[in-house]
């Protein structure tokens, strides 16, 4: 790839908002030569010192344009100095901290009359003695009289070329050094000695080390650095790499820099290798650059303005040093303050920028230059697939299309922005782009409502191919909300031309929320945000084709947004369809649409025009189209998030999902209806219902997707899911129907077609014609970690601070929970007993390699435990043994109570007992024999006689799972028969079973819904195990299913109306709970309306959850012992994080116990008051408060309690420093230093030097505690560095100081930057 020279100076900062003219091209500027900075001629001009009266101060000279330094004061008897002055009348004070000398300049010193001032008892005359300066250079300083026992100033500003002033001294032999604060005795002859100066070599861009040179050498030519993925070009003088240095024949007379020019080897785009946009200040000018950064096809700088300049110019240069002016397509500049000025570049291709700015129209000033390392999108899927005209209204390189026409939209123009084309003109970003609301006579839009102001000016766009985009800055809200809240669908529109509330005006429905811009007919689209804060509230985009233009409604792209408080669709793309019938055929496609690196937040919506709205519609749903990818986005706390097909006559084909991230969403992820899917390294965390979701022969190969905390990842309601390589840590329903498949070329029995277009897509994830991935054209992560962090890394909106996948920690992407602290395993053989574990994990952490056997009490699925490691990457389900590499992994109960999307709250484990955890030493020999004997001791646990029943299905699994750990050498030696024959004999059982429960069904009435349940579990279950199993009678059961329909509210409601029919719920009521969430989790939304009793079930939910809850406490505190403080802290932190009406269910007699009892144990454990006492005492008064009168009494060392709380508080009043000369332990006890490393090195601040510091690491934390009103300072090197406090970022000023108001309470300071401190001060 070409190194594009971007010489940053020329762009309009105002960006003119609007359109820029689709015809109009860059008007060629003349070339611009930046004038080569030259050694300037030295020219001195002297300053000399009027003391009027006072002691004499020396003359000294200055080059013009610097600062004068300060001489010392001189002293005249009954009188005060007061300054430095610019006239003998003392008016104009000189500033010697900004004041530079143009010219020869005399300084008058300026007196106070001492009041009253003590007589001079001794009259005499003081002595006047002469110094004399030999300044050994051209240089010359007047001698000097000087009082007796005055003091005298050093003189300043001497210049000797190529020499370094170092002192004055007494002698020529330069002996006897003098001191300027010695007072003056006698006559003198100083004499100024210097030294060669010496000068520092930099070799920017390389890791090679500083060279320290004497003035007048000759720097040698080093050794040819290297880059990998680049090829070494040479050294040059200038930071554009335009001349070449010299070796040979330049000598050092100066700090010098040179610089180091590579070219990259070659473009490829795979997303491992792409690293992070980045940027840096290459040649600082007039313009001070607060941050730079390269990201994603774009780049951003943020400057500080200059007083009284509002336009500035950015210029780009060339590969034949040619510097151009920025077009208003590319470059955008808004002020961020009143000082702070910022300008985003959007289109640029994948490579190294260089660029400048300037004050618009300036010849004078000098330009700062920065450098942007721009990387490029990632286009895998099907959006691009066999298709190379770009989606959207950009190319491939991600340039624009040539004749592109951009808008940029802010909340002050939104309604005001305009769109011109071919003679029409729109105003107002709704009516652009709200295309259906168009007028199409007598006022009217096509579906008779009134129209908004559109003129069909997207098509007219359309049919003469100009792209168009779209760039909204910042939030453009259409609540006045601004941030996520409660948005009233029924409020009208504050952005005007969109649809409107349920209703058919501007070209809405009934029925509807409305609030949408309705983009029909239109092609080559791109709608986009800058920056990172592009907000889209409160309304959402529609993409539509239409049967009378089928040419259009294609290339369509969305990026870089936000989404909030939406009312119905965030994005949905839709064509037509002839009819509503699955043979018939898509008349107008919806098709090659990107939808990637977006936010999706659920909103909260008031009055919805249809009950099931209430959380707006879906995030991103797809309809009647084909040659979708939906990538890189984020959706959070979402509700219907992505749709594939309106209905089970719905035909869309060619979509890809990857590396999206769904957190604590319900469901959706997508659901699919007669498509093609290829969904991979997509993350879903704590999905609430269900994530991937198949219905009327939808065909989804899953490959590589991660799945933590999720009810159900994958659900089949027709169609075949198959997943390969996909991870599972906990769920209640593990694979739910899916196909799982070893081999990822392996067939999965799907009926998947475009019946009218006689394609079949069947086989599509194997058959390279059909798509990218037998090819293997696509990048993908093969196990979590990778995943994980390229999610980290690229998931999202534009990161200002962006990093990359090889910069993402382990701490990043951790699942480990907070509080949990991994046992170290460090020596083997080992064995640990966990026993019962609840809502928590059992982590260990392996020193090295070894062989992990796992042990439960019970295999089944939903009583047994999953182990992981810690990105979260399901390696061991069940009982079984594994081998490890040396890391951090946690064992975890596979039941988890789900959480709750709209608080954004993670399940609960339930409870699971691992009866053992044995670590061997991975020896290869050992370890297969070991390997040999499991298996074989599993063999021979497997009944003689099957039965479809769980001790048959755990003892057959088990083998199973140790004859897959064995190595293939070693399979070829053991019989599998065994194993087969009883996998065999289970699974016709169980499809025996199955067939009958089916056959039970019988005539399907109201009282059917039990049966139909109880055979689809089954079912469901037996697919579960063997994908490929086919039931005789498998069509009866989805006819009764079918039939059932018509009573499925009645059998929905007779099912919550059973829970309260035996008395008050308890904990033997959970399978009537059960049994009625599966039966209103069936029904459709129109059905769920109808259920009238559906609170009933909820108030079943919360009580049976409270009493689970409880009961856990309770068995907890008949199992407690008294004597440990940590059991007791443990249960009482579970206790607290019940609901009240869940404590009314735990025995109050115990937990008042229980908190007595640990209280006088916590007082005792405070011992000897320090500064580290204050988290203890806090917790102990903070709990006393809490307790009855009655339990106050039995605390009999209470005044203990109060005694160190006032000593605490009278060592909280001193002040605290920590510094490293001695190690990172703090004698006081106050600062703790986790994983701690030391640097020599040096920095001097307040008159204080440090020698030491403590290097801020990824893992370096350091905590204290706080009083109210303190105040933190950090003494670093790192000048404008970030560091974290308690989570939240905190920048240093220049000096490289940090101070923080800091609240009462725990604090952790831990790494953004990486800086070494040399002090922490709280006071």
């Amino acid at each position: 790839m070409k190194k594009k020279k971007i010489l940053i100076g020329a762009l309009l900062a105002t960006a003119v908002i609007g359109v820029s003219s689709c015809s109009s091209d860059i008007i060629p500027t003349t070339p611009i030569t930046p004038t080569q900075s030259q050694e300037p001629e030295v020219i001195k001009k002297t300053i000399s010192f009027d003391s009027q009266g006072g002691s004499s101060v020396i003359s000294v000279s200055v080059k013009v344009g610097d600062k004068v330094t300060k001489p010392n004061n001189p002293e005249k008897t009954g009188y005060v100095f007061s300054g430095w002055y610019k006239e003998a009348s003392c008016v104009n004070e000189w500033n010697f901290e900004t004041e530079t000398v143009l010219g020869d300049t005399t300084l008058y010193a300026k007196w106070t009359v001492v009041d009253n001032p003590t007589p001079n008892p001794d009259p005499t005359p003081l002595k006047s003695f002469t110094i004399k300066f030999v300044t050994n250079c051209s240089d010359i300083v007047a001698d000097e009289a000087i009082s007796e026992n005055n003091k005298m100033s050093m003189p300043s500003n001497l210049h000797k070329d190529g020499y370094t002033l170092v002192g004055w001294y007494l002698d020529n032999t330069y002996q006897n050094e003098y001191d300027f604060n010695t007072p003056v005795t006698s006559d003198l002859t100083l004499y100024a000695k210097w030294v060669v100066s010496e000068y520092k070599v930099t070799f920017n861009g390389t890791t090679l080390p500083d060279v320290e040179m004497k003035h007048g050498e000759h720097i040698e030519k080093p050794s040819n650095p290297t880059k990998t993925g680049y090829t070494f070009v040479g050294w040059y003088s200038d930071n554009a790499c335009t001349t070449v240095f010299d070796f040979e024949n330049t000598i050092i007379t100066k700090d010098t820099t040179i610089y180091a020019l590579f070219k990259k080897i070659n473009d490829s785009s795979d997303i491992d290798d792409k690293g992070n946009g980045s940027g840096n200040v290459t040649n600082p000018g007039d313009i001070e650059v607060e941050a730079v950064s390269g990201a994603m096809e774009s780049g951003y700088i943020t400057f500080k303005k200059l007083n009284g300049v509002n336009e500035y110019d950015y210029y780009f240069k060339d590969d034949n040093g040619n510097y151009s002016l920025v077009d208003e397509k590319i470059a955008y500049t808004r002020a961020l303050s009143s000082s702070t000025m910022r300008v985003d570049f959007t289109g640029l291709q994948a490579g190294s920028y260089e660029a400048m700015i300037l004050p618009h129209g300036s010849t004078t000033a000098v330009g700062t230059s920065v450098e942007l390392n721009v990387i490029s999108y990632d286009r895998s899927g099907y959006a691009h697939f066999n298709y190379t005209n770009g989606v959207g209204a950009y190319n491939d390189n991600g340039t624009l299309k040539e004749n592109a026409i951009v808008l940029y939209v802010t909340d002050e123009n939104k309604n005001e922005v305009e769109l011109s084309y071919g003679g029409t003109t729109v105003r107002g970003i709704g009516n652009i782009l709200n295309s259906v609301g168009a007028d199409v006579g007598g006022g009217k839009a096509n579906n008779g409502g009134v129209a908004n102001t559109n003129q069909c000016i997207i098509k007219k766009l359309g049919d003469a191919n100009i792209p168009l985009v779209i760039r909204f800055v910042g939030c453009v809200s259409n609540t006045g909300l601004y941030k996520k809240g409660s948005f009233s669908a029924a409020s009208k529109p504050l952005i005007e031309g969109l649809t409107i509330y349920d209703s058919y005006d501007n070209g809405g429905t009934t029925g509807d929320n409305g609030h949408m811009a309705r983009i029909k007919s239109g092609k080559d689209i791109t709608i986009e945000g800058l920056g990172s804060d592009a907000t889209i509230d409160g309304w959402g985009f529609h993409f539509m084709a239409e049967s009378s233009s089928p040419t259009l409604g294609k290339s369509f792209e969305v990026r870089n947004l936000t989404f909030i408080n939406t009312p119905e669709d965030a994005i949905g793309m839709e064509g037509i369809q002839e009819t509503k019938n699955a043979n018939s055929k898509i008349s107008a496609s919806v098709e090659r649409c990107w939808i990637h690196n977006n936010e999706f937040y659920g909103p909260s919506i008031l009055n919805a025009a249809e009950s099931d709205k209430s959380e707006g519609d879906g995030s991103c749903d797809f309809k009647r189209g084909q040659y979708l990818t939906v990538s890189y986005n984020y959706f959070e706390g979402c509700h219907k998030t992505n749709l594939v097909g309106s209905a089970d006559y719905s035909l869309q084909f060619n979509l890809t999902y990857h590396h999206n991230y769904w957190k604590l969403c319900k469901a959706r992820g997508p659901l699919t209806r007669r498509a093609n899917v290829h969904m991979y390294n997509n993350l879903f965390e704590g999905q609430t219902d269900y994530a991937i979701n198949t219905r009327a022969d939808a065909y989804i190969f899953s490959e590589s997707n991660m799945f933590y905390m999720c009810k159900n990842p994958f659900r089949v309601d027709g169609g075949a899911i198959k997943s390969y390589n996909d991870s599972v840590a906990s769920a209640l329903y593990q694979k739910g129907g899916a196909t799982v498949v070893n081999n990822k070329t392996d067939v999965v029995s799907n009926n998947c077609q475009y019946i009218a277009g006689g394609i079949k897509y069947n086989d599509f994830d194997t058959n390279e014609k059909l798509s990218y991935i037998a090819t293997g054209n696509y990048d993908i992560q093969t196990n979590v970690t990778d995943a994980r962090k390229v999610i980290k890394a690229y998931c999202g909106v534009r990161k200002d601070k962006s990093i990359a996948p090889k910069d993402v920690t382990m701490n990043d992407i951790s699942m480990l929970p907070s509080g949990v602290t991994p046992k170290t395993i460090s020596s083997y053989p080992a064995e640990e007993t966990p026993g019962k574990i609840s809502k928590t994990v059992y982590a260990f952490k392996l020193e090295h390699a070894a062989s992990v056997t796992v042990s439960y009490a019970s295999d089944a699925y939903t009583s047994t435990g999953v182990l992981i490691n810690e990105a979260g990457e399901a390696l061991l389900t069940a009982s079984g043994t594994v081998i490890l590499e040396a890391g951090t992994y946690m064992i975890q109960p596979v039941n988890f109570q789900p959480g709750d999307s709209a608080k954004m709250t993670m399940g609960t484990f339930k409870e699971i007992t691992i009866n053992s955890i044995k670590f061997e030493e991975y020896n290869s020999e050992e370890l297969n024999q070991n390997l040999l004997k499991s298996y074989n001791d599993a063999v021979s646990q497997i009944p003689n006689e099957i039965k479809y029943d769980e001790k048959s299905l755990n003892a057959i699994k088990h083998a199973i799972n140790c004859y897959n750990a064995l190595k293939d050498d070693q399979k070829v030696t053991v019989s599998y028969d065994i194993v087969e024959k009883a996998y065999k004999s289970y699974i016709s059982l169980g499809k025996v079973h199955v067939e009958e429960l089916i056959d039970a069904i019988g005539e399907v009435n109201e009282n059917s819904g039990d049966a139909i349940s109880s055979a689809r579990s089954a079912y469901n279950s037996l697919k579960e195990l063997d994908g490929n199993m086919q039931i005789s009678n498998y069509n009866v059961l989805v006819s009764a299913e079918d039939a059932f329909d018509g009573y499925a509210v009645t059998y929905c409601i007779n099912s919550i109306n059973s829970i309260n029919s035996i008395g008050e719920v308890t904990l033997a009521s959970e399978n009537l709970i059960q049994t009625a969430r599966a039966a209103y989790n069936s029904l459709d939304d129109e059905q769920k309306s109808l259920v009238t009793n559906y609170s009933t079930l909820i108030s079943a939910e919360k009580k049976y959850g409270d009493l689970i809850q409880a009961a856990n406490v309770n068995e907890a505190l008949n199992n407690i012992d008294l004597k440990n403080i940590n059991e007791m802290k443990a249960l009482l932190e579970s206790y607290d994080g019940l609901s009240l009406d869940a404590k009314q269910y735990v025995n109050s007699t115990k937990i008042s116990e229980v908190k007595t009892t640990y209280l006088v144990k916590l007082i005792d454990s405070i011992g000897m008051v320090t500064s580290a006492s204050g988290k203890t005492i806090n917790e102990a008064l903070n709990l006393y408060d809490t307790l009855t009168t009655s339990e106050k009494a039995l605390i009999t060392n209470y005044q203990t309690l109060q005694d160190a709380k006032t000593s605490y508080d009278e060592i909280a009043l001193q002040a605290h420093k920590m510094t490293f000369e001695n190690g990172t332990t703090d004698p006081t006890g106050f600062f703790t230093i986790t994983n701690g490393n030391l640097k020599t090195t040096t920095k001097e601040y307040n008159g204080v030097k440090y020698t030491k510091a403590l290097k801020i690491e990824s893992k370096t934390i350091v905590n204290f505690t706080a009083t109210a009103g303190s105040k933190l300072t950090i003494i670093s090197d790192g000048a404008s560095k970030q560091i974290k406090i308690n989570g939240k970022r905190y920048t240093f000023a220049a000096n490289g100081i940090l101070t923080v108001e800091l609240s009462a309470g725990e604090i952790t300071i831990s790494k953004d930057d990486s800086m070494n401190v040399f002090a922490f001060i709280v006071e």
